[in-house]
């Protein structure tokens, strides 16, 4: 996946993973996996999609919250949302 939609109160907004490396210091996977449930994946879905386990996907996402510092999917959601467009 190179791109994902996040949903914002205002429409949609493209968060390639690129700028999540960049910004956070996300690994590739780490911003594909927070690009995809930003745009309202599950974790089962990204997993599928992925072809790995759900306990991969939820160990990913713990690392990808300490180092966006949300401390939820719900406010990485709207930290995301808020990131320029590419």
């Amino acid at each position: 996946m190179r791109w994902s939609w996040c949903a914002t109160s205002r429409g949609c907004r493209k968060s390639p993973p690129s700028l999540l490396v960049e910004l956070f210091g996300l690994t590739l996977a780490e911003a594909e996996v927070a690009a995809a449930l930003c745009g309202g994946a599950t974790t089962e879905s990204v997993a599928v999609a992925r072809g790995v386990g759900p306990a991969t996907i939820r160990t990913q996402v713990r690392v990808i919250l300490e180092k966006t510092g949300a401390p939820n999917l719900r406010r990485l959601e709207q930290m995301l949302a808020l990131l320029p467009g590419a």
